[in-house]
C-alpha cells in the first residue's frame, strides 16, 4: 500500500475512533443530551418544571464555530448541547413548546450565527421567580 493510502487509512481510523458524538432528545417531560467519545458515555437531562433559563451561544473553535444551546436549572448541573448533536434542529424550535416566553429558533439562531467567528450569546429564556 503506497503512503499515501496508509496516512489516508490512519487518518480516517484515528478521527473516527476519537470524534465526540452527540445526541439530544426531546420528551413532554424533559431534555436529554448525551455526549460519546470512544467507549465511554456521558449523559445529562432537565426536566422542564425545572429549567431556570435558556442561553444559546457560539464558540470559536479556531477554524469553525459551534452554537451551543444551555439549559439551566436549579437542581443539578446544566444541560448543554452543539449545534452538531443528532436532534439540535428539532430540540432547539421545540424549545418554545416547554418554556412558556422562549424565543423561538428563528428570532435568535442568526444573531448568534453572525458575524463569524466572534464568541455571540442571547438570552433565550428565564423562568419567573
Amino acid at each position: 500500500m503506497p503512503v499515501l493510502e496508509r496516512i489516508r487509512a490512519w487518518i480516517t481510523d484515528a478521527s473516527d475512533s476519537r470524534r465526540v458524538r452527540w445526541h439530544v432528545s426531546v420528551t413532554p417531560e424533559g431534555c436529554v443530551a448525551e455526549r460519546r467519545h470512544g467507549g465511554s458515555a456521558e449523559r445529562w437531562s432537565v426536566r422542564w418544571a425545572d429549567v431556570s433559563s435558556a442561553t444559546a451561544f457560539k464558540t470559536d473553535d479556531l477554524t469553525f464555530d459551534t452554537i451551543w444551546i444551555s439549559l439551566e436549572s436549579n437542581a443539578g448541573e446544566p444541560v448543554l448541547f452543539p449545534d452538531d448533536a443528532e436532534g439540535f434542529s428539532e430540540a432547539a424550535r421545540s424549545l418554545p413548546d416547554h418554556l412558556a416566553g422562549c424565543l423561538a429558533y428563528d428570532e435568535w439562531f442568526s444573531e448568534v450565527a453572525h458575524p463569524a467567528f466572534e464568541r455571540r450569546e442571547t438570552s433565550l429564556y428565564l423562568a419567573a421567580v
